[in-house]
C-alpha cells in the first residue's frame, strides 16, 4: 500500500554518523587505502589509454598531471571522518561536472565512499541499484545540475534507465548537458509537501459510449487463450472483416488479445503467465493489447465459489492491477482490459471484443454490465457521515485475539500499536524476518540508519563486496524494528507474541493457523499486512521476482480464507493505490494487490464479519518516503498520509464503514493527480 511511487520519484537516504573509537580508526585507515588506491589505478589507466589513442591529451601530459595532482592529508591517530568522503562536494563541483556529481549523490544515498564505486560495477548485481533507484538518482542529479527532478525525468530518454553502469550513465548524461537539454539546464523551485487530510473514496461505474465503429482490415491480431466459444466467435468476426487471426508470439506492429482471464478455473499462477505474454508483446513492439476477462459478480453472496487447488480464487482477479502498470509504462501503447458478465453469450461477447480492438487510445478498464452498457470506472468521494467513531464499539477486550501479517514492522506495526492501547487484546503478528536476537554486535549499535550501518560494516570487513553488505543492512534493519514493536506492543499492556513464518508457504502458514486456534481457541480479527517491494520496470522483472512480490501477497490471503472460522469478526487486506491507479515499476505489487480488492469483495458476501481491502495511499515516515519523494507526491498533487491521521481512519472505516462497501480508497490529496 505504502509502497506506491508516482511515474516519477527520487527519494533520499539521510546520512549517519561514522564508527567511533577503535572502528573509527579502521574504517579512516580502509578509505586512505582505497582512496590510494583507487587513484594509482585511475591514474594508470589514463596513461594507458593515452598511449592506445583513447585519450585526447598525450600519455606523457597524462602522467605529469597524474603525479603533480595533489593528495589527501592522512587523517591523524583516532581521527574519524564524518562520513564517506564524496568526489567533490556537490557544491564545489564544476556545473558540468557529471561524474563527480553522480559519484557524490550515488555515495550520499548508499553510504558507499567514492572509492568503492568503480564506474563499471553492475548497477543491480553489485549495487542493488534496480531500475526504479536509478530513475531517483538520475533526478537527484539532474536537480544537482539545475533542473528540478520532474521536469529533468520527463526530457530524459526512456531507454537511459536501463543503463546498467555508472560509465554510461555518465556519457548519456554529459551528452545531453552538451546539447543543452532542458533536462540538465532547467531551474525550478522545489515543491513543498503538501498536507491534507485522509479522504475515503470508492470505484463507481459511470457509463460510456459504446466501443467500435473504426475498420480493422489490415490489422495483424495475435489470439491468445484456451479453445473456447468466445475465442471462435471472435475469429469468426475477425476473418469477416478480411482479417485473418493469427497465433503465436506478437511481432512489432501486431495487436495482442489475450482472452485467458475468461476461463471460470483462473488460477494465482495464471497471473504471472498473462504477465510474461503481455509484457513480451509490448517489448517486442506490439500496438496495442486488449486482455479480455470475467467481471466480479453483482448482488448478493454467490452460489457458489469455484476452488482452484482448494482455493478460493476470484475470476481475472490480480488482472486489473496489472493491466494498469504495463498502460503507465507503455503511454503510447493502447493497452486495456474489458470484462464481461460470466453468462454473456458468446456471439455477443465476440461482438464487443471486436468493438473494443476497433476502439482508440481511452480508459484503461472498461466493464460491460449484463444489459449491454459498457462503464467505466471513476474514483469518487464517499465519505463517511456521523460523529467521531465510539472507540469502544468495536467489541474486542484482554481476551480478544488479534493476528496481524507484516504486523511487526511498517504501518501494520503502527495498527498492533494501536489496538494493544485502545483494546489490551492479545496480538499474535507473523512476519519473514527471523526472531532477531536480543542484542546486536557491538560495533552496529551506534550505526543509527542505513547509510550508517554500510559504513560500520565496510570498516569492520572491507573485504565484504557491496551485495553481502546490503543484505546485512536489510537484516539488521529488520530485526531493529521487530524488536522496538514488540517493547512498545508489551509498554502498552498487551500480550504480543512474533512469529517467524513463511506466509508464501501455505502448508507452514496454515500449519501455523491451526496452531493459533490450538492455543487461543479463537480468532476475533485479522490484518493481513504482508507484502514485499521489488520495484522494476517491466522488461527488467525477472519470473522469480514477479513470483515472490506477487505470491507473499495472495498465496497467504488464501490460505487465510481457508482458515478463518465464520465467528472471525473482520478480516482487512492492506491493498495500495497502486491496484486502483497503476504505478511504474510494480505490475507485480499492483496485481498482487487486485487480487486482494477481489477476493474482499468475494468473502465480504460469504462470511458473517467484515471483510475489507483499503487501497491506501502513501504514508509519512513509513520508512519509503523522504524529503524529494514527499516533494514528488506534492508536485503531482498527492499529499503524504499522517501515521496518527491513518490509524485514526483505519478505525473509523472498521467501526463505521457501511458492510457491503469491501473495497475503499485511503489516501491524503486529489485522487484525480494520479488517474
Amino acid at each position: 500500500a505504502h509502497g506506491f511511487r508516482p511515474v516519477l520519484a527520487p527519494v533520499v537516504q539521510a546520512g549517519g554518523p561514522a564508527a567511533p573509537g577503535a572502528a573509527g580508526e579502521r574504517q579512516a585507515a580502509v578509505l586512505e587505502y582505497l582512496r590510494n588506491t583507487r587513484e594509482l589505478v585511475e591514474a594508470q589507466r589514463r596513461v594507458m589509454m593515452a598511449f592506445l589513442g583513447g585519450a585526447d591529451r598525450p600519455a606523457a601530459t597524462v602522467l605529469e598531471g597524474e603525479l603533480a595532482a595533489p593528495r589527501p592529508a592522512a587523517l591523524p591517530p583516532g581521527a574519524a571522518p564524518a562520513g564517506p568522503a564524496p568526489a567533490a562536494p556537490p557544491s564545489e563541483a564544476a556545473p558540468g561536472d557529471v561524474r563527480l556529481l553522480l559519484l557524490a549523490v550515488v555515495s550520499e544515498r548508499t553510504g558507499y565512499p567514492p572509492e568503492m564505486l568503480d564506474l563499471d560495477l553492475d548497477l543491480e548485481a553489485d549495487l542493488s541499484i534496480d531500475s526504479i533507484k536509478r530513475v531517483e538518482i538520475l533526478g537527484a542529479a539532474a536537480e544537482r545540475l539545475g533542473a528540478s527532478a520532474g521536469e529533468a525525468m520527463e526530457e530524459l530518454p526512456e531507454d537511459l534507465v536501463a543503463v546498467k553502469t555508472l560509465r554510461g550513465i555518465i556519457a548519456a548524461l554529459e551528452g545531453l548537458a552538451r546539447k543543452g537539454s532542458p533536462a540538465v539546464t532547467a531551474a525550478a523551485a522545489p515543491a513543498e509537501a503538501l498536507r491534507a487530510p485522509v479522504g475515503r473514496y470508492r470505484i463507481r461505474l459511470e457509463p460510456g459510449a459504446l466501443a467500435g465503429g473504426g475498420s480493422l482490415a489490415g490489422r495483424r491480431i495475435r489470439l491468445a487463450g484456451p479453445e473456447g466459444a468466445a475465442l471462435r466467435a471472435l475469429e469468426v468476426r475477425l476473418r469477416a472483416e478480411g482479417c485473418e487471426p493469427l497465433r503465436g508470439e506478437t511481432a512489432a506492429g501486431e495487436t495482442l488479445v489475450d482472452l485467458s482471464p475468461l476461463a471460470a478455473e483462473w488460477s494465482p499462477a495464471d497471473v504471472p503467465a498473462l504477465f510474461e505474454r503481455v509484457r513480451g508483446a509490448l517489448a517486442a513492439g506490439a500496438e496495442a493489447v486488449l486482455v479480455a476477462g470475467r467481471a466480479p459478480e453483482e448482488g448478493g453472496a454467490p452460489a457458489g465459489l469455484p476452488r482452484v487447488n482448494g482455493h478460493l480464487v476470484p475470476p481475472a482477479s490480480g488482472v486489473q492491477g496489472l493491466v494498469k502498470c504495463l498502460r503507465r509504462e507503455w503511454p503510447d501503447r493502447t493497452v486495456r482490459m474489458a470484462s464481461f458478465p460470466a453468462d454473456l453469450d458468446a456471439e455477443e461477447l465476440g461482438a464487443r471484443l471486436r468493438g473494443e480492438l476497433a476502439e482508440g487510445p481511452g480508459a484503461p478498464e472498461v466493464r460491460y454490465h449484463a444489459d449491454g452498457r459498457r462503464l467505466r470506472p471513476e474514483v469518487v468521494p464517499a465519505d463517511l457521515a456521523g460523529p467521531a467513531p465510539d472507540r469502544a464499539a468495536l467489541d474486542l477486550g484482554p481476551g480478544s485475539v488479534v493476528l496481524l501479517t507484516g504486523g511487526a514492522r511498517g504501518i501494520t506495526a503502527r495498527v498492533a500499536l494501536a489496538f494493544a492501547r485502545r483494546h489490551g487484546c492479545t496480538l499474535e503478528l507473523v512476519g519473514r524476518t527471523p526472531v532477531p536476537p536480543e542484542a546486536e554486535e557491538p560495533f552496529l549499535r551506534e550505526a543509527s540508519d542505513a547509510r550508517a550501518i554500510r559504513q560500520a560494516l565496510i570498516a569492520q570487513d572491507p573485504r565484504k563486496g557491496p551485495a553481502e553488505i546490503e543484505a546485512t543492512v536489510a537484516r539488521v534493519l529488520a530485526a531493529r524494528e521487530v524488536r522496538g514493536t514488540l517493547a512498545a506492543l508489551r509498554a502498552a499492556g498487551s500480550k504480543a507474541a512474533y512469529h517467524a513464518v513463511d506466509v508464501r508457504d501455505p502448508a507452514a502458514f496454515g500449519a501455523y493457523l491451526d496452531g493459533l486456534y490450538a492455543r487461543h481457541g479463537r480468532l476475533d480479527g485479522v490484518i493481513h499486512g504482508a507484502g514485499v517491494i521489488e520495484d522494476r520496470l517491466a522488461r527488467d522483472k525477472t519470473a522469480e521476482s514477479f513470483a515472490r512480490v506477487f505470491e507473499t501477497k495472495v498465496l497467504s490471503a488464501l490460505v487465510l480464507a481457508e482458515k478463518v472460522r465464520d465467528d472471525l469478526g473482520f478480516m482487512v487486506f492492506f491493498s495500495s493505490i497502486a491496484s486502483t491507479f497503476g504505478s511504474r515499476g510494480q505490475a507485480d505489487y499492483a496485481a498482487a494487490n487486485d487480487f486482494l480488492d477481489r477476493l474482499a469483495d468475494r468473502l465480504n458476501r460469504q462470511l458473517p464479519g467484515r471483510v475489507l481491502s483499503i487501497n491506501w495511499g502513501p504514508w509519512k515516515d513509513a520508512g519509503m518516503v523522504g524529503p524529494e519523494l514527499a516533494r514528488e507526491y506534492a508536485r503531482r498533487g498527492v499529499a503524504l498520509i499522517d501515521p496518527e491521521a491513518g490509524v485514526e481512519s483505519f478505525f473509523r472505516e472498521l467501526l463505521e464503514g457501511p458492510a457491503e462497501d469491501a473495497n475503499v480508497i485511503l489516501m491524503s490529496g486529489d485522487p484525480a493527480a494520479l488517474a
